[in-house]
């Protein structure tokens, strides 16, 4: 009887942690961009889409625009951490006639829907670069019979 409660009990905690890793699965690139949004200097666009008959939101596109070599290493380092819990990962870090570009797309996935981070720069910016992220909600599904 014992056993059984304990392995009930590991199960249980296991369920619990699976369950939390897509929620933190981009968590040191959020911790970069949560010191970003608080720096001068940073421009942020925000655009929220919406499904006209239902006003449910269907997308929210944010990008923040900076001029940091150090934050961009720092946002680097980040994705190379976050890589291994995406769904998708496509990187493009190529040296081309003297010029640096860095192109990363990572797309994560937990149960509130899809965040897609793309970040780009370019050597010939001296230092500016963009991070844009999607996020589109998950659509629930709603039972027929209801």
């Amino acid at each position: 009887m014992r056993t059984g409660t304990i392995i009930k009990c590991l199960a249980s905690m296991l369920f619990l942690c699976v369950g939390t890793i897509p929620m933190s699965a981009q968590k040191n690139i959020d911790k970069v961009v949560e010191e970003l949004e608080k720096r001068d200097g940073v421009n942020i666009s925000l655009v929220t889409n919406r499904n006209p008959q239902t006003r449910e939101i269907t997308n929210k596109i944010k990008t923040l625009s900076i001029t940091d070599e150090k934050i961009f290493e720092q946002l680097v380092k980040a994705f190379e951490k976050d890589e291994e819990y995406t769904r998708t990962a496509m990187r493009e870090d190529k040296n081309k006639n003297g010029i640096h570009l860095v192109d990363y797309t990572f797309i994560f996935t937990n149960e509130e829907g899809n965040y897609n981070y793309n970040l780009n720069s370019c050597s010939k910016t001296k230092g500016k670069f963009e991070l844009t992220i999607i996020f589109n909600p998950s659509k629930k599904d709603k039972k027929k019979d209801e």
